[in-house]
């Protein structure tokens, strides 16, 4: 027991991203930098030191995979290696707002409901 990713009643538990911490750079020296989104609105946003800018999710694979990038510099393209990397991915666990979504409704009464009046 006591497993992040057990089941709960009825159903498996849903995590949803919300946060990476990027580092770019080698393992002597390097820069961090986050990628975080804003929960009410959705919008992701790069935070960079003083620098807060919108950030597009399809370029993710990009940004925190590293891997080999071609660049063209003139009439020549170099392949070299892209230092970017994901170092801490953050998220939240999004079955508890369905969860509480749920009991809220099962709370309020149901326009069929029967009245203790009616009933009898």
């Amino acid at each position: 027991g006591g497993g992040a990713m057990e089941e709960e009643e009825g159903g498996s538990l849903i995590y949803g991203l919300v946060g990476v911490i990027v580092h770019k750079g080698e393992a002597s020296h390097g820069h961090y930098y986050s990628l975080l989104k804003h929960h009410p609105t959705g919008i992701w946003y790069k935070i960079d030191d003083e620098t807060v800018t919108e950030f597009d999710l399809d370029n993710l694979p990009a940004e925190c995979f590293g891997g080999v990038q071609t660049e063209t510099r003139g009439f020549r393209a170099e392949k070299r290696l892209r230092n970017h990397n994901a170092f801490v991915l953050v998220y939240h666990r999004e079955s508890d707002a369905q969860t509480e979504r749920a009991s809220c409704s099962d709370s309020s009464p149901s326009p069929d409901a029967a009245s203790p009046a009616s009933s009898g």
